[in-house]
Formats: structure tokens, C-alpha cells, sequence
């Protein structure tokens, strides 16, 4: 009587082995890239309300000089943003700036800076992110949608 084979084979759990490795090769840099963008986009989505405070404090302080990160109603450390930085004066009508600087992102092993930039003489905002750390440039697909390269 011939016994019934139980159990795999070394060359049958070899190939699984290798097509967990192609896959894994294949997705990995892919997740990366996700959650750097992710990153990007959650530090942007973190200062984006300071847009509002920036354009409310010029409205109602005509007189006052310099802006200050708690006129902003944000925070210099947030959870997205490894720092956030306010800056901007009133009287001189110069640009006003809200910096957010990310933590370092996986895929570049590096930081980016994420700016909003108001122009005070007709209040529009401008969105930038530069790469700190090397001279690399960033991947297009990291920077998020509203912003460019600077």
C-alpha cells in the first residue's frame, strides 16, 4: 500500500519564497513613494488653516507690526510637521510665509520644506516645497497638488 504524500516539497516552497521576493521588490518602493506623498500632503493639510488666521490677523490689525506663530492659531511643532514657522509684517506689506517642514521622508532619506507664501498687495497664496538636505531634486509625484518646485 503506497503512503499519500503530506507536506511540500523544497523546490515548491523555494518558488513560493522567490515569488514573495519579486513581489515584495516590486512593492516596496512603490509603498514608499505612497507614504512620502502622504507625508507631504498631511504637513500640507496641517498649515493650510493658518492660510485663514494669516489673511484675518492683515484684516483686523492694520496697525500691528509682526506676526507671530499664535496669531495663527498653529502650533511650532504639529503632528505632520516636524516644525512650523510664521513670518510677516504688516507695515511693510512684505510677503507673508507659513513654513512647514516635514519629517524625513523614507523614499529620499531627507526633508522637504513646504511653504505658503502670501503676496500682501493682493493677498493671493503660493505654494512651494524644496527639498532640504541634498541637492536632489524631488520626485513631481511627492509634491502635492496645488504646489511646485522650488
Amino acid at each position: 500500500m503506497k503512503k499519500s504524500q503530506k507536506g511540500f516539497t523544497l523546490i515548491e516552497l523555494m518558488i513560493v519564497v522567490a515569488i514573495i521576493g519579486i513581489l515584495a521588490s516590486v512593492g516596496l518602493p512603490a509603498y514608499q513613494n505612497y507614504t512620502s506623498s502622504a507625508s507631504m500632503g498631511a504637513c500640507l493639510s496641517e498649515i493650510s488653516p493658518g492660510k485663514t488666521s494669516v489673511d484675518t490677523f492683515f484684516y483686523k490689525n492694520s496697525s500691528a507690526s509682526a506676526l507671530v506663530i499664535g496669531d495663527t492659531g498653529l502650533s511650532a511643532g504639529g503632528s505632520a510637521c516636524a516644525s512650523i514657522a510664521v513670518n510677516g509684517n504688516v507695515n511693510a506689506n512684505a510677503n507673508s510665509t507659513i513654513v512647514g517642514v516635514t519629517d524625513t521622508i523614507a523614499a529620499l532619506n531627507t526633508s522637504a520644506t513646504i511653504t505658503l507664501t502670501r503676496t500682501n498687495a493682493d493677498g493671493t497664496w503660493a505654494c512651494t516645497v524644496i527639498e532640504t538636505g541634498d541637492a536632489n531634486e524631488l520626485d513631481t509625484n511627492l509634491i502635492p497638488l496645488g504646489c511646485t518646485q522650488g
